[in-house]
């Protein structure tokens, strides 16, 4: 990757915008999960139920966010395949 070209410099934005939407989704995760599962917030240590509740709650999370990506893609190509064929008033349904 030679991020002194052109398709550089586009590798390199797009890079730190995945690294941005990242950031984003883990920030919001441990808010949420936080608020769900830490029960005692005066305690160093989590108890057994709160780190089984974070683990469950992280990966409930993350299969959401793949799903939803999921389905944002075949959108996406779908309005692809529309546009292609020429159909640009033509909106495709996301469910």
């Amino acid at each position: 990757m030679n991020f002194f070209s052109a398709d550089g410099e586009k590798d390199l934005r797009r890079a730190k915008m995945e690294a941005g939407i990242l950031t984003d989704m883990f920030n919001k995760m441990t808010k949420s999960c936080h608020k769900k599962c830490i029960v005692k917030e005066y305690s160093q240590d989590l108890s057994v139920g709160e780190m089984a509740c974070i683990d469950r709650c992280v990966g409930k999370y993350i299969q959401t966010q793949e799903k939803i990506g999921f389905v944002l893609n075949q959108f996406e190509q779908q309005q692809k395949q529309i546009e292609a064929q020429g159909g640009g008033q033509t909106q495709a349904k996301l469910f």
